[in-house]
């Protein structure tokens, strides 16, 4: 009798890892691209991408965020109007999952968004977002 409760448990214990495998699965799949809040698709870039976006697109926004920060969901609503608005081309950095993007495009707190140009940052946005500035900065380079 003592045998078949082991039994149970270590089949239960199977299960609980199986699904847990399949749901971390799901969620690492759907890291990539993601609709925003208007639905509209934005690319989610990882490191190399980034880097390699940065060089070949003349004007992109890019907004460094977290997941689990809520000015960041916030603020993210502002960048989808303003730049559906403006018909500008932005992508998403997640912050958390490449903390290297903190070193490399000096990231002090998210969310941020930084304006490229031609390769290089033109402009940033970092503190105190409202919608008026984040208007500006994506009007500012129509």
């Amino acid at each position: 009798m003592k045998i078949k409760n082991k039994e149970w448990f270590y089949y239960l214990l199977m299960g609980i890892v199986l699904v847990m495998g399949l749901v971390s699965s799901w969620y690492l799949y759907n890291l990539g691209n993601h609709e925003s809040a208007s639905g509209q698709q934005v690319s989610e870039l990882k490191t190399e991408q980034l880097a390699e976006a940065i060089k070949q697109e003349e004007l992109l926004f890019v907004y460094f965020y977290t997941p689990d920060c809520s000015q960041c969901k916030k603020n993210e609503k502002m960048v989808v109007s303003s730049a559906t608005e403006s018909r500008q081309k932005w992508v998403k950095a997640n912050v958390k999952f490449n903390p290297d993007f903190n070193e490399t495009y000096k990231i002090k707190s998210t969310p941020t968004l930084i304006v490229f140009k031609g390769g290089k940052e033109v402009s940033r946005l970092e503190t105190d977002w409202d919608e008026e500035k984040v208007n500006a900065i994506f009007q500012g380079y129509q």
